[in-house]
């Protein structure tokens, strides 16, 4: 009998294209209630192609990129959503490839801050959504490990750092409340 999510709250971000949308189909088609938000495409179109399917989803275009716009979306899809219990961190992306000598700092930051920035603005923002076994899933990338393909640095280190923030619980990274060495 195949596993149900009837009823789960459920935020995917870059739900609008790719694995993304892969994902938003899943949890939809497993009976989850989901909220996705895109950047690239509009969310009208995307929730209108799902309907077609037959999935009811809810949708948002925002700039994962942005702490201020973030927290705004986390809070909205939440609130008609009834809470969170998933939050899917998928907003990334290359962007281009460029040698390291050629990547400039403009490019550096914005690879950083779709990938790991967003990371952290979405799931500090959820925290407060999410109920009692409440689940944040960062997507990342196997070139977080393997360095990924000619081009790509910028890409594989913010990957790596998603895995490594991935490693640490949200719920448990607060700071310490043992005494400092003397």
């Amino acid at each position: 009998m195949p596993r149900t999510l009837e009823g789960r709250r459920v935020i995917v971000t870059g739900g609008g294209v790719g694995i993304g949308l892969g994902i938003v189909r899943r949890f939809a088609a497993a009976g989850a209630r989901v909220a996705l938000t895109t950047h690239s495409r509009s969310a009208d179109d995307v929730v209108a192609e799902l309907a077609d399917e037959g999935l009811d989803v809810l949708g948002l275009r925002f700039d994962a990129t942005d702490s201020e716009q973030v927290t705004a979306a986390v809070d909205l899809l939440a609130d008609r959503l009834g809470g969170l219990d998933v939050v899917v961190n998928n907003s990334g992306g290359l962007l281009a490839r460029h040698t390291i000598a050629e990547t400039s700092d403009v490019h550096w930051d914005a690879v950083w801050r779709v990938n790991v920035s967003s990371t952290f603005y979405v799931s500090r923002a959820a925290l407060r959504h999410l109920g009692e076994g409440g689940r944040i899933i960062n997507i990342s990338s196997l070139a977080g490990s393997n360095g990924g393909g000619n081009g790509s640095a910028p890409y594989a280190t913010a990957k790596a750092a998603v895995d490594g923030f991935a490693r640490r619980s949200p719920r448990t990274a607060s700071p310490s409340t043992r005494s400092p060495p003397s």
